[in-house]
């Protein structure tokens, strides 16, 4: 599986991070129509058939084993994509670790940007079979980047967790993912998207 090259929130400055902070709160006053997971095509030997690029989930045998569901959080491997009712796409998804490393919410569509649009990768309509369900319909009223320095670098940041509000309630967005052996919370990750609701616990 390969990333696109995209930058989705490593800073060299204090300055770049507060770009990246303005561009998420664009998300401010909209309203949530769609949600969208995409992660890796699991199952592709017995569902694509042959399908190229990315494979939109129907299957219901599929669903009940999602691949994206886990105890502690939704675990997503590539990106969470935030369509609104005025048809804006944002998207949440994570640096390529190594020099630099974070998560960001951009004002991009998931495709070409999260993953390169000839990847085969598996994309979850979550709106009214997840967390989304309850959230769908309302408006967003704060977006947060919760930015720290990177390292010994002067003036670097970097963002592992990222807080969304809709309409009272809390949607953490944090480099983390669902393991089996933690079902509690979620564990820290590099590459992967872990997303909570108000009733979820955090990792350290």
């Amino acid at each position: 599986m390969s990333k696109a090259r995209t930058s989705w929130s490593w800073a060299e400055s204090p300055d770049e991070a507060s770009a990246y902070q303005a561009e998420a709160r664009k998300l401010v006053g909209q309203i949530i129509a769609r949600v969208r997971y995409s992660n890796i095509d699991y199952l592709a030997d017995q569902y694509r058939h042959g399908v190229a690029g990315p494979r939109s989930i129907e299957s219901e045998a599929e669903w009940n084993a999602a691949t994206w569901r886990h105890p502690a959080c939704d675990t997503v491997d590539f990106a969470v994509e935030l369509e609104t009712r005025s048809r804006r796409y944002f998207t949440v998804s994570w640096d390529s670790p190594g020099a630099v490393e974070g998560i960001g919410l951009r004002e991009l569509g998931a495709l070409g940007n999260a993953f390169a649009e000839d990847e085969p990768v598996a994309l979850w309509d979550v709106t009214e079979r997840s967390g989304w369900s309850e959230l769908a319909g309302k408006p967003v009223t704060d977006v947060v980047l919760h930015y720290e320095p990177w390292g010994e670098i002067s003036g670097a940041r970097w963002c592992s967790w990222i807080t969304v509000r809709i309409d009272g309630t809390s949607v953490q967005f944090l480099l983390a993912e669902g393991q089996a052996d933690s079902p509690d919370a979620p564990t820290p990750s590099v590459d992967n998207v872990a997303v909570v609701f108000d009733s979820g616990a955090l990792p350290l």
